[in-house]
């Protein structure tokens, strides 16, 4: 009789801290023009991109409304960080806005 191998020990996905890695995934069915969306409003809100990059992407009613549920979701997600910015962001929000509904 041959000794048993000695069992291995359970293995876990670790960080480079060895840090247990906790995986949250979240998948979510969007309409192919959301990230783009996200992306110019980022652009549009933080990142000093011309505001006719906003109105360039609002050329149909869908992408109007794509435009806007993002500016919702990025506002949405600034309040319910750690450290919100209050009024202070909503003047960008403001500015866009007008811009695009011209």
């Amino acid at each position: 009789m041959t000794p048993a191998a000695p069992a291995e020990p359970p293995r876990h996905l670790v960080d480079v801290d060895d840090t247990p890695v906790v995986l949250d995934i979240s998948p979510c069915l969007r309409p192919a023009r959301w990230s783009s969306a996200i992306v110019v409003a980022d652009a549009g809100l933080w990142h000093g991109a011309p505001l006719d990059l906003a109105a360039d992407f609002v050329e149909s009613d869908l992408d109007r409304d794509l435009f806007g549920r993002a500016l919702i979701h990025r506002m949405v997600a600034e309040q319910l960080a750690d450290d919100p910015r209050r009024h202070e962001s909503l003047a960008a929000y403001r500015t866009v806005v007008e811009h695009i509904t011209r």
